[in-house]
């Protein structure tokens, strides 16, 4: 029998969205200047690019926190 809990996804905050918006505009200008990239490698690159910009982020966070 199939679960029929509904779940609630929480929309998510403006950090989220910048790391997410980063992470697209990179890889697009990555696609830009090599034509032909295959669906799987550019994954590949948008999930480095969403580890390396939210690395960035939490660290600006930890130091805002520690400054203040």
């Amino acid at each position: 029998m199939a679960n029929d809990k509904k779940y609630e996804v929480p929309e998510p905050d403006e950090t989220i969205r910048t790391i997410i918006d980063r992470a697209s505009q990179w890889t697009g200008w990555l696609e830009n200047r090599m034509p032909g990239i295959s669906p799987e490698y550019r994954k590949g690159l948008f999930l480095f690019a969403l580890t390396e910009f939210g690395k960035e982020c939490i660290e600006a966070q930890k130091r805002h926190t520690e400054d203040n």
